[in-house]
């Protein structure tokens, strides 16, 4: 959509281009664009010599002071002076001296790998390993460390380096380019009166408020500073939430918890608010998707930025369906940025970003700044309710469109869910999410994210706005005043209402033939409602379609749940044609042809034999008039087949869910040491195909010491992207090690490993007496020494209701040579305990558990006979949920009946 041009100063051996940026963190209220700001000097062009890097571009990133725009109230935007540089060295050639690039201490940088020549000898995904281990091996010797790792958008990591490490860097084969991680502020909406008509004045109404049929199906992600998690909502009905708030993740701590993706600055709300709220949402029906890259602050860097955009190609790739992405920030230029960007847009990721806020500077053009220069994304500037440029607002032949970005109301953090607070901002981040809604709208009634583009920019109208800027385009966004353009014979509809427990248990596809994504689904945790109606909706093309719905725990739809699959208006399946328990429901069927569809695949248990007599039961007149009378089922714990062990042994069961790849990933195998064979053993490649099928091993086990090896060839894990897998280690009914989705509930969550995760555990008998002066249930504390024991570790055993510490050992008394082994045993009456594992290291930033290069040693919790808790051998990995290898404490508590 655009051309960039750029200058370029060459030296023999480096292109090290230089670019000012200035970051805009605008806290503007319910002010228009003529907002005041302190002036700040920014640095001017210099002339250099040939052999020093040029100063290209001298950013100033305040806005001037301004008269208001008649009729509307004026207010001030505070903008930090906040002034930074990026560097991209590009790799002409890698002979370049250290004396070139000097600075003191550790700097951030992204680091971006070369894609494999495909007429080069050798596998793409082996060099890129080969070049990954070589960079993170440099930056870790040059005591730098490596804070991300980008594998979708491109092939890279973020890492903070010292002087050393990037020279050493620069002298490594397998680079494209290095670029300084630079900050990226918030660029900082009114407009659902004028996008839905061509001129003014508008009408006060808005064509698709509250409307959630507007968007439905549209996943909208917005790349922010996170969004509020009260609008989540549970157990609300999906027409009186204020959001459609499907889930979200939080690039600085890596984690899918609603608590971590938290808006605690304001600005990710608001603009999710324009996208997809009810009251002040462009697509009030929209999913949308909170992805949290800045801070409390309203900052963040390059790297967190690329790192969101990762993580939604993911999500992408994973659930399928259409996607738009909203990028309501901006900083200097970023060529990683950029290609994050148009990476998205290529998987056919609709990426709408603002132009920013520096209009009012000597440098406002969009094409100086990224995202806003990426040349796929829809490049997105402001105006006012005259239809003027708003001042602040960027220009040039970057921008693509402008919307409503004055003084624009939408959703704020005070209130309640029920009762949501407002506030006015603006800005061209208020201006992005209009048209981030109208992208949704229209591809919505498009297939393609080509043709949503396309009937964007068909729709906007031009000519409206007045002092637009040199070489901008004169288009304003407008919705679509339809959406009903589906044949009825393309319209897929799924309702599904929920047990108590779809939450933790309910997910579904629907994949075309041939695809590598799902054309329709939900991820596992969608399903937030208990007892309550979905109703999902979708216009898919012409082609054959597998769709299979998923119960993670096997127990069916219970308490009135159930699901129904209607394609072209007619019911085609449906829990009616099911058993009442059930873990996987499937059915292929075919899209504008006559030809019959096959019969459905049968669900794990027997189907009906013959067609229910009647229809499914309609939804219940009212909710529940109370709450269930049982907890959530976790997982049983024994299959529906059962097994008597002698005394002294243990009812030992491993289950394992696959996911799309479990066929060719995933092996296991349990070994007891000391003997030959193994009591069960699936090689990589014996596995069943298909997500969702649940293999079991199950075994009576004596004393001795056993290994357990999980693999998992492509080290993904059983995860996300590839479907939802886990699988768990339970001692009678007990869960002791568990892997599971970061959505899953009562287990470890570990997102990548492989190519094998170990767990090695020990059954030992119970002692046939306890110790002098003790009585009760046998309690042990194996611990095998490391070089340091004497003077790091020791536990104690304290009893919750007492709070008195029953049991313990002193620091000091684990004395002897590194490998020594302890035991330690008592017997306690019934009661509730606190087990507490010490290792104490001389220096706070040393907690280096019994670990690595000061010996292998390990500890163990037993209670009557059963493993609980410990780290073992952790220079083979501990088993979840056991903690990692390094710790300074570990906290175990349990119980004796």
């Amino acid at each position: 959509m655009k051309f960039l041009n750029h200058r370029y100063v060459g030296l023999s051996s480096l292109l090290l281009v230089l670019y000012l940026s200035s970051n805009v963190n605008a806290q503007i209220g319910e002010q228009d664009d003529a907002s005041r700001v302190n002036a700040q000097t920014g640095e001017t062009e210099r002339d250099l010599p040939d052999e020093t890097p040029t100063v290209l571009d001298t950013v100033e990133s305040q806005l001037e002071q301004q008269q208001p725009v008649e009729g509307e109230e004026e207010e001030e935007a505070a903008v930090p002076p906040i002034t930074e540089r990026a560097w991209i060295y590009s790799f002409e050639d890698t002979s370049i001296s250290s004396e070139m690039i000097e600075f003191d201490g550790i700097k951030s940088f992204i680091v971006v790998y070369k894609e494999p020549d495909p007429n080069e000898v050798g596998n793409a995904e082996d060099i890129i390993a080969a070049t990954d281990f070589a960079v993170q091996s440099a930056v870790i010797r040059n005591g730098g460390s490596v804070s991300q790792e980008f594998t979708t958008v491109f092939n890279g990591v973020a890492a903070d380096l010292t002087m050393e490490g990037l020279n050493a860097l620069l002298e490594q084969d397998g680079i494209a380019f290095i670029e300084e991680d630079t900050p990226v502020f918030i660029s900082t909406t009114w407009g659902q009166d004028r996008i839905d008509q061509p001129n003014r004045p508008g009408d006060g109404r808005y064509i698709w408020k509250r409307n959630k049929n507007a968007g439905q199906g549209v996943n909208v992600a917005i790349i922010d500073t996170g969004i509020r998690t009260v609008f989540r909502q549970a157990n609300v009905a999906r027409e009186q939430k204020h959001m459609d708030l499907v889930g979200g993740y939080d690039v600085f701590s890596q984690s899918t918890t609603p608590s971590a993706w938290n808006d605690c600055h304001s600005h990710g709300t608001h603009v999710a608010g324009t996208v997809g709220s009810i009251e002040y949402g462009v697509a009030p029906g929209a999913r949308i998707w909170a992805v949290r890259v800045l801070g409390c602050n309203g900052g963040g860097t390059s790297s967190t930025v690329v790192g969101g955009i990762n993580w939604v190609v993911q999500q992408k790739r994973s659930l399928g369906g259409k996607w738009v992405m909203n990028l309501s920030l901006g900083g200097g230029f970023s060529t990683a940025q950029n290609n994050a960007v148009n990476a998205a847009r290529n998987e056919g990721i609709i990426v709408v970003v603002a132009a920013g806020n520096n209009g009012n500077s000597n440098n406002p053009l969009a094409c100086n700044y990224s995202p806003a220069s990426a040349a796929l994304a829809i490049t997105v500037g402001s105006t006012t309710s005259t239809d003027a440029r708003s001042s602040f607002s960027n220009i040039g032949s970057c921008l693509d469109i402008f919307a409503p970005g004055s003084s624009v109301l939408s959703l704020s953090l005070t209130g309640t869910a029920g009762t949501p607070g407002t506030s006015t901002k603006s800005g061209t981040s208020m201006a992005s999410p209009h048209v981030a809604g109208a992208a949704a709208l229209f591809f919505q009634i498009s297939n393609t994210a080509n043709a949503a583009e396309t009937a964007l920019f068909n729709a906007a109208v031009s000519g409206r706005v007045t002092s637009a800027g040199s070489q901008s385009p004169n288009r304003l966004v407008q919705v679509p005043l339809t959406l009903q353009t589906c044949p009825q014979s393309q319209t897929v509809r799924l309702t599904l209402k929920t047990d108590p427990w779809s939450v933790d248990d309910n997910y579904y596809t629907i994949i075309r033939d041939g695809a590598s994504s799902p054309a329709m689904s939900a991820p596992l945790g969608y399903f937030v409602n208990r007892v309550q109606p979905y109703v999902e909706e979708a216009c898919l093309p012409n082609g054959q379609y597998t769709f299979t719905i998923y119960d993670l725990w096997g127990d069916g739809l219970e308490q009135g749940g159930f699901f129904e699959l209607r394609v072209g208006g007619s019911v085609i399946f449906s829990s009616a044609n099911v058993p009442n328990v059930w873990t996987v429901a499937t059915r292929r069927f075919t899209i504008g042809t006559t030809v019959p569809p096959p019969s459905p695949t049968r669900a794990p248990t027997k189907a009906p034999t013959k067609a229910p007599t009647k229809a499914p039961t309609p939804f219940p007149t009212k909710a529940p008039t109370k709450a269930p009378t049982k907890a959530p089922t976790p997982a049983p714990t024994s299959p529906t087949s059962t097994i008597s062990c002698t005394p002294g042994e243990i009812d030992f069961e491993f289950r394992l869910v696959t996911d799309d790849y479990s066929f060719q990933d995933n092996g296991y195998r349990l070994q007891r040491q000391g003997t030959a064979g193994a009591l069960f053993n699936r090689a990589v490649g014996s596995l069943p195909s298909g997500r969702g099928r649940t293999l079991t091993e199950r075994r009576c086990l004596g004393q001795g010491t056993y290994t357990l090896t999980v693999q998992d060839e492509w080290r993904d894990g059983l995860c996300c992207m590839y479907g939802i897998g886990l699988y768990e280690v339970r001692f009678n009914g007990v869960r002791q090690a568990a892997y599971s989705s970061p959505t899953g509930s009562n287990t470890a969550v570990q997102l990548n490993w492989g190519p094998t995760v170990t767990h090695t555990f020990t059954i030992s008998p119970p002692p046939s007496n306890c110790p002098s002066g003790t009585s009760g249930t046998p309690v042990k504390v194996v611990m095998r020494s490391d070089a340091y024991s004497v003077e790091d570790n020791h536990f104690f055993i304290r009893d919750l209701t007492t709070t008195a510490i029953v049991y313990r050992r002193l620091k000091g008394t684990y004395n002897g040579p590194s490998g020594t082994v302890y035991e330690d045993t008592t017997c306690l009456p019934p009661g509730n305990y606190r087990f507490r594992f010490y290792d104490d290291p001389w220096s706070p930033e040393l907690t280096d558990g019994l670990c690595c290069t000061a010996g292998d040693g390990y500890f163990q919790l037993y209670v009557n006979g059963v493993l609980q808790t410990g780290v073992q051998h952790s220079w083979s990995g501990p088993p979840a949920p056991f903690p990692t290898a390094t710790f300074n404490s570990v906290i175990y508590d349990f119980t004796i009946s």
